[in-house]
């Protein structure tokens, strides 16, 4: 998965405390996380989709990006894609501002 830095952030135009800038990254990798999960899930089928739920809670993190490369040889473009237009959004914002 992507990281979020506080850099990234500065690119975007948007200074925050320190406090306010790590409660905006928790939020916004929160958000990306779900938005590549449910672009993921759609990807899959039934049976895929309880696989990659047990790897996950499983907590094996290769092992899930393992099975991931092999069962969707394309989810690294899913989750770039998902920080792209994530990441525009919130330049938007911080260009509303």
């Amino acid at each position: 998965m992507i990281t979020i830095t506080p850099t990234m952030l500065t690119e975007l135009g948007i200074n925050l405390s320190d406090l306010d800038t790590e409660n905006f990254i928790s939020h916004i990798q929160e958000t990306l996380e779900e938005r590549v999960g449910l672009a993921i899930t759609e990807l899959l089928d039934d049976a895929e989709v309880t696989q990659l739920m047990q790897l996950t809670e499983a907590g094996n993190e290769a092992a899930t990006d393992q099975w991931l490369s092999q069962a969707l040889p394309e989810y690294k473009d899913v989750i770039q894609d998902e920080f792209d237009i994530l990441m525009g959004e919130v330049a938007q914002l911080a260009g509303a501002v």
